[in-house]
């Protein structure tokens, strides 16, 4: 099994916890859009800081992907496989994405 080390210093603390209000926000992809601006962009509107998304259902005309992979060397912790681009209409049954803010970008 392979043991993966996180480069840099350690955060203290580890975890930050701090509350806040949730909120429920539903909405359809815009289409002609790429997917990010599609996801976040109601968002954005909405004036949320961050979420966990839901998407149910779709096709999309192009899609192209990534998927976590193993790094070639020990400079990353994580990685990401080439991109795959699949031919033709894609349908999409269900997937989650993660939205929101660190250090203003």
């Amino acid at each position: 099994m392979r043991t993966l080390t996180q480069p840099g210093p350690i955060a203290n603390p580890r975890i930050a916890s701090v509350a806040g209000d949730a909120a429920s926000l539903l909405y359809r992809l815009e289409p002609n859009q790429t997917l990010l601006s599609a996801i976040t962009a109601p968002l954005i509107q909405a004036g949320m800081q961050g979420a966990a998304i839901e998407i149910t259902g779709g096709r999309f005309s192009e899609l192209a992907y990534v998927i976590p992979a193993m790094p070639q060397d020990n400079t990353h912790v994580a990685y990401f496989s080439e991109t795959h681009k699949p031919e033709g209409i894609q349908k999409l049954d269900f997937a989650t994405a993660t939205f929101g803010w660190r250090d203003g970008a």
